[in-house]
Order: C-alpha cells, then sequence, then structure tokens
C-alpha cells in the first residue's frame, strides 16, 4: 500500500510474486521481488508506468542505489549479484 495526499494505492507484484525490497533510484522505484526487479514511474496519485521487469533465479533481497549513472546493484538470496 502507497499513501500520498492524494490517497492509497495498492501495488501488486507480478505472477503471485512478492515485494521485498523498495529502492529509490534516479527518480524511479526500484521493487525487488521473488522472480527479478521491476522499475516503475509514477503519475500521480494513482498511475504507474513499468519501465522494465527483469528476470532473475533468486529473490532479489537488497537493491542499492550507485552514487553515479543513475544505476543500481542489487543481490540476491541464490548466490546472484549485478548492476544495471
Amino acid at each position: 500500500m502507497i499513501s500520498t495526499a492524494d490517497g492509497e494505492m495498492t501495488c501488486v507484484a507480478p505472477n503471485g510474486s512478492e515485494f521485498f525490497c523498495p529502492a529509490a533510484v534516479s527518480g524511479t522505484l526500484w521493487r525487488g521481488q521473488i522472480r527479478g526487479i521491476t522499475e516503475v514511474r509514477g503519475f500521480g496519485p494513482y498511475a504507474m508506468e513499468v519501465l522494465w521487469q527483469s528476470r532473475l533465479d533468486g529473490a532479489v533481497r537488497f537493491i542499492f542505489p550507485l552514487l553515479r549513472d543513475g544505476g543500481a546493484a542489487h543481490i540476491c538470496e541464490e548466490d546472484d549479484m549485478g548492476a544495471r
């Protein structure tokens, strides 16, 4: 549930997944989930656009915004890590 001054909105993870770690990265919201990462951007109190999704082998438990270039690094539960 996301609460704003204009109301509340529920975000549902794709395909029965579950969100673990949100991170604000360069004006967008990255959400780590059981099967990967989803990046979204908001357009007001009730509208969101999915910018990209990534499927990974394990649950994404941590997302760290990078200090340059507007990307982020992620760490998965199944011994995987990477950056975009």
